[in-house]
């Protein structure tokens, strides 16, 4: 796992203590003084990208609104890849859509940050139970099988892959994070792993060449998903299935009606069901099972 240089330090040792400041007096609730003091440190690192990608976070919090979006800008000028996350900032803000997924730099950072203690907090501490369920429907579908041809998309540590192996004669996982890569490989699950973004990876894959695919908490990084299940279809065999989970959308939660998808404030997408089942058929594919569960705890 190889994080970015400017996410540790911006090479100045006075910018960072008074970034570290900085954030102390943000974690009191003073944003004002914190604000002043980043405002400063420009001074010193005018083109650390770190520097207005948290000004427009404490501009946000004290309600501020048009300066965070002057700073979450100017975070994307010096960041193109937008690691942070300033693109989200924004949709969360009504400035600007995201229409397919989330920055792909911004979600193999946030996950290689994650990898080294990914299994014991999704586990241990959120109760997760995706890559448990995912298996499970599998099993419904294809009972006593050893013999399946297997992918994992956005295998991550390989949580979902560990229960999938004994029905698979062969086994894919394809990550955009490095770090997540590493700890699946660790566990000797997988026949070939690929670092990738899954839509691009489908793309260029053989037609046909799988059993079975699995998305186990990936789809929550994607707004619009036609692509992704238009990219599947083309990779499953013709009587394959396609088994993933998604944050349900209650219209209500967003404040808006008829959303087909809308980003929380944890920075994922939660989707609608009927958009699902739409874009799921438009796909070529027919639905045989929809299971409504509490997939991971969040904030208690």
């Amino acid at each position: 796992m190889i994080l970015p240089e400017f996410l540790i330090t911006s090479g100045s040792l006075q910018a960072d203590r008074r970034y570290e400041f900085a954030s102390g007096l943000a974690e009191d609730g003073d944003y004002t003084a914190a604000i002043d003091l980043l405002q400063q440190t420009l001074e010193i690192a005018n083109d650390w990208p770190v520097l207005p990608f948290t000004l427009g976070k404490y501009y946000k919090f004290a309600e501020q609104l048009d300066n965070a979006e002057i700073w979450f800008k100017r975070s994307m000028i010096l960041d193109p890849e937008d690691r942070q996350g300033a693109a989200l900032e924004l949709e969360r803000l009504g400035i600007q859509a995201i229409e397919g997924n989330m920055p792909p730099a911004f979600v193999e950072t946030l996950f290689d940050q994650y990898a080294g203690h990914f299994d014991e907090h999704l586990v241990e501490t959120l109760d997760y139970v995706v890559p448990k369920m995912i298996t499970s429907a599998a099993h419904g579908f294809y009972p006593n099988k050893t013999d399946l041809r297997i992918l994992d998309l956005g295998c991550g540590t390989g949580l979902a892959g560990e229960r999938l192996k004994p029905m698979a004669s062969h086994m894919e996982g394809v990550d955009l994070s490095s770090g997540m890569l590493e700890q699946a490989q660790s566990k000797g699950l997988y026949d070939n792993l690929v670092q990738a973004e899954l839509v691009e990876y489908l793309n260029a894959s053989p037609e046909t060449s799988f059993d079975l695919i699995v998305t186990a908490d990936v789809l929550s990084y994607f707004g619009a998903l036609e692509d992704v299940f238009s990219s599947v279809r083309k990779s499953l065999h013709e009587k394959g299935y396609f088994i993933f989970s998604v944050q349900a959308l209650e219209q209500s939660s967003s404040g808006e009606d008829n959303l087909d998808y809308f980003l929380g404030r944890a920075r994922r997408f939660s989707h609608a069901q009927e958009y699902l089942e739409r874009i799921i058929k438009e796909a070529g594919f027919s639905i045989d099972l929809i299971e409504r569960a509490v997939l991971r705890k969040d904030e208690g």
